[in-house]
Parts: C-alpha cells; sequence; structure tokens
C-alpha cells in the first residue's frame, strides 16, 4: 500500500534514509552525508542550489557505487517486488524505462515480464544535448547502441513509442517526490513538453531520500516514488487507472 513521501518514523525527518537491503553495510556518516555535514544553500538563487546538487549528486554516486553488488541485486529485486505488490504500472500497455547504469536499480527481469503480458517497452534516446528525450521501442534480446556523448544504450533503430507511463531513474530525491537526477535536465524538459503528460515513476534507493532537493521551477515532481523499502504516492494529479490497494 502506497504511503505519503514524508512518513517518517515518529514524525522525524532525515536527510537520508538507510535502505533495508543495505543497512548494515553502509552508515551515512561514513559517506558524509549526514544531515550535519551537508551544506543547505541559504538563499533559493539556481547559483546556490546548482553548487548544492553538484555536491550532492557526487555523494550520492560515492554511496551508491559502494553498494556491494550483491546487495544492489537485492535492492533491485525488491524494488521490482514492490511494484508488482502495487501493480504499477498497472494497465499501462506503452512504457517506457532504462538500462541500468552505474549502480540505477535494475529493472530489467520487470522489462521482460512485461513484454511477455504483450506490453510494448521503449527506452530513452538523447537526440541533441539541449532537447528532450524520445522513447524508442525495443524488444528485450535486441542488441543496442552504445554511441554518443553519454554512451546510453539506445535501440539500434529509431523507432518513437508515445508512452503513457515512465520509470525514471534518480540519484536522490525529496519528501516531496522531486527528483535529483544525473544533472542533464533531459528528463524535466521531456515531461513539461509532453501532452498529455505519462504517469512518472521514480526509481531508487531508500539511502538516497534526502529532505528537500530545492525544487526550482524547472523541476517536476514524480507521481511516485518507489524504493526497496515502498511505494510512495506524491502530491501530483491522481490518475485513476493507478489505483493503489
Amino acid at each position: 500500500m502506497s504511503k505519503p513521501l514524508d512518513d517518517e518514523s515518529g514524525g522525524k525527518q532525515h536527510e537520508y534514509a538507510s535502505p533495508p537491503c543495505y543497512s548494515h553495510e553502509v552508515d551515512p556518516d561514513y559517506m558524509g552525508l549526514s544531515s550535519d555535514s551537508l551544506p543547505n544553500p541559504s538563499s533559493s538563487a539556481w547559483e546556490r542550489v546548482n553548487a548544492w546538487r553538484k555536491q550532492t549528486r557526487s555523494q550520492l554516486r560515492a554511496l551508491r557505487e559502494d553498494l556491494k553488488e550483491q546487495a544492489n541485486e537485492r535492492c533491485s529485486s525488491e524494488v521490482i517486488t514492490q511494484l508488482k505488490a502495487t501493480e504499477l504500472p498497472g494497465d499501462h500497455r506503452k512504457v517506457g524505462c532504462y538500462w541500468p547504469l552505474a549502480g540505477e536499480v535494475d529493472l530489467r527481469p520487470l522489462i521482460s515480464d512485461l513484454f511477455t503480458q504483450g506490453v510494448q517497452v521503449a527506452l530513452p534516446a538523447i537526440i541533441e544535448s539541449s532537447q528532450s528525450l524520445e522513447f524508442w521501442r525495443w524488444v528485450p534480446g535486441q542488441t543496442l547502441c552504445t554511441a554518443g556523448r553519454w554512451g546510453i544504450p539506445t535501440p539500434q533503430k529509431p523507432a518513437p513509442l508515445t508512452v503513457s507511463v515512465l520509470l525514471i531513474p534518480l540519484l536522490g530525491f525529496d519528501k516531496d517526490g522531486y527528483r535529483l537526477g544525473n544533472g542533464g535536465g533531459y528528463y524535466d524538459r521531456t515531461l513539461a513538453k509532453l501532452s498529455p503528460r505519462p504517469l512518472t515513476i521514480g526509481i531508487g534507493l531508500e539511502c538516497t531520500r534526502l529532505h528537500t532537493i530545492y525544487p526550482q521551477a524547472h523541476d517536476i515532481a514524480m507521481d511516485y516514488i518507489v524504493t526497496e523499502a515502498g511505494v510512495y504516492k506524491t502530491n501530483t494529479i491522481d490518475d485513476p487507472a493507478f489505483r493503489l490497494k
């Protein structure tokens, strides 16, 4: 069952929470990620926020990369379990996903299951660095191309697909459902352009939860955040196709 994103034990808010799959293997203080050590910007000015985000991204990447392979696999498996238990992505038949890189949650087993159920799956393709993403249809087993500036695995042949739900990787997230990505701004530009906007499900690790990412005008909150610890429903517009049990 979904829960509000700011639902924390005893009502106390933390900069980071520790995931069940890794709680005994990494201490946020060890990585310098405690609330006392993180530099909070004193102003909402973009320059200060951007500098804070760059430092926080670096720390979050280090935390994720320090995750042992076995723990990463457990977390990925538990995220998939959470998605299936709440029937996400539901009845949608055109789903945008991603190919896991640099310790991102691996949803490939879920993609395979969706495909066998007749769901069309698409992966993101970067056309121009300053433009929005396209989503190209992909069939499990098809060879992917890793050319391009970011080296993101992309279907070899363009086959644009209009997706109705997006599973989006994140580096960090906050209590309001805002996502901290890798800094390219691709998903924000894409979501701002798409109409109708697809349902958005941010995928990440519980230990990367932040009190806030200091959202700016260009930031777009996710509809759901899913980690190995649970499914969090944010305050975005409700979609009747997604009724969580």
